[in-house]
């Protein structure tokens, strides 16, 4: 284990979790909103998995550009 690499890792995953805590602080109205949240907590899920367990593969693609589209499609529904 290396930690500095850690640390980087857990660095990239921050934002997204911060994130993924405040919508859902306040939730979303419409259900088309709710699914996008609830998608992007399994993106989070997934990219945790891409940084932490890369030998076990992840079932969708995921990086830290899609995380932001998908936040960004989220803010505009929301």
């Amino acid at each position: 284990m290396n930690p500095a690499k850690n640390q980087e890792r857990l660095r990239q995953l921050a934002p997204y979790q911060d994130a993924l805590k405040k919508l859902q602080a306040h939730p979303a109205g419409s259900p088309e909103a709710q699914r996008l949240i609830e998608a992007f907590r399994w993106m989070i899920e997934e990219f945790k998995v891409s940084l932490f367990a890369q030998e076990l593969g992840t079932a969708v693609p995921v990086s830290s550009k899609r995380l932001d589209q998908q936040l960004e499609i989220i803010r505009h529904k929301a």
